[in-house]
C-alpha cells in the first residue's frame, strides 16, 4: 500500500435508517430521505443490515485539524469511496460493513447536489456516503448507533464516523480569524511565502 507523508482525519455524525419499531422518538437522522443514499438494498427484507448515511467530509471548509479539500479534488475522489469497507476505530481487521454510494449534498442538510451544481464553486458542500453495517458482526455497535440518534438516550449524538486520508502534497490557505471556509481565505502560491 502506498505510503503518504502526511495524514489527517475527518469526522461526522452517523445517521442510521431506523427500523419502524425503534422510530418513535428519533431525531431527523432517520428520515426517509436517507434511503436514497443506500441504493438497491431493501432494509425491510434485509433486517440483518443497518443502513447508514453520513457526510464523510465538508468540501471547501477546513476540519478541526485545519485540513480541507477543495471542489476540484472532491470531484476527483468522491466516487472512489464506493465499495470501501467500514471498520471500527480505524482497525482494518474489524470490518463492520460497506460503503455503497457517494453523493454531493448541501452543507448542513441532506439535499442532493449534482457535479454541475458544484463545479467551479468554492461554496461549502458535503461528500455524503451511504452504506450498510452487518448487525451480526457487531450487534452492540449497531444498537448503539441506533440509540445515538434517539434524543432521549444518554448516547444521543455521541457516535461519529471518521476516516483518515494520506497525502503527499498540499497548499496553504490563510483564513481570517474564526473562519474555516476556503472562500474567505487566500491560497498562498509563492514558494518562499509557503516556506
Amino acid at each position: 500500500m502506498k505510503e503518504f507523508k502526511y495524514k489527517t482525519t475527518f469526522s461526522s455524525v452517523i445517521k442510521p435508517i431506523i427500523s419502524k419499531e425503534k422510530d418513535l422518538y428519533l431525531a431527523k437522522a432517520s428520515l426517509e430521505e436517507l434511503r436514497q443514499f443506500i441504493p438497491n438494498v431493501d432494509l425491510d427484507v434485509n433486517y440483518d443490515l443497518l443502513g447508514v448515511a453520513f457526510p464523510l467530509f465538508n468540501v471547501n471548509r477546513f476540519n478541526k485539524n485545519d485540513d480541507g479539500v477543495d471542489t476540484a479534488f472532491a470531484l476527483h475522489i468522491y466516487k472512489s469511496f464506493i465499495n470501501k469497507y467500514i471498520n471500527n476505530n480505524h482497525k482494518r481487521d474489524a470490518v463492520l460493513g460497506c460503503i455503497l454510494s457517494a453523493h454531493l449534498t448541501e452543507f448542513d442538510n441532506d439535499k442532493p447536489l449534482t457535479e454541475e451544481d458544484v463545479k467551479g464553486t468554492n461554496n461549502v458542500f458535503n461528500v455524503t456516503v451511504g452504506g450498510v453495517l452487518w448487525r451480526v458482526v457487531n450487534q452492540g455497535l449497531t444498537d448503539l448507533i441506533e440509540d445515538s440518534n434517539d434524543v432521549l438516550d444518554d448516547n444521543y449524538g455521541k457516535i461519529k464516523a471518521s476516516f483518515e486520508v494520506g497525502f503527499s502534497d498540499y497548499k496553504i490557505v490563510e483564513c481570517p480569524a474564526n473562519s474555516r471556509n476556503l472562500s474567505e481565505g487566500r491560497i498562498i502560491e509563492d514558494p518562499e511565502e509557503t516556506e
